[in-house]
């Protein structure tokens, strides 16, 4: 027996997912700007924890883009896009590796 897709469901799901890829997005982004300008409280998400690191915030900045396209409905039909999120996604897998080595090898 097939089961039913809830299309309610669904739609509140892709909305979910728009709003906390742009807090992803954001979180990244305030970092970067923190960073950039030399702003202690932007560094850090909450104050009194450790500052993000600049690699860290980049991957996030690029995360918050990708989950936001991701998403979205048009990603199907829209192959530039498609082969550009890639893209992305392998910048963040390559940040993530390169982060590795720094910490291996010092």
């Amino acid at each position: 027996m097939p089961k039913k897709i809830n299309p309610q469901l669904v739609r509140q799901l892709k909305i979910a997912s728009q709003v906390l890829s742009f807090f992803v997005f954001a979180t990244g982004f305030l970092a970067l700007l923190g960073w950039q300008f030399d702003i202690t409280l932007l560094k850090s998400i909450v104050p009194g924890l450790p500052s993000i690191a600049p690699n860290t915030s980049t991957a996030f900045f690029l995360g918050g883009i990708v989950l936001f396209f991701s998403s979205s409905r048009t990603i199907e039909e829209n192959y530039p896009l498609t082969r550009a999120l890639q893209f992305f996604c392998l910048l963040i897998a390559a940040l993530g590796f390169f982060t590795l080595l720094e910490f291996f090898f010092g």
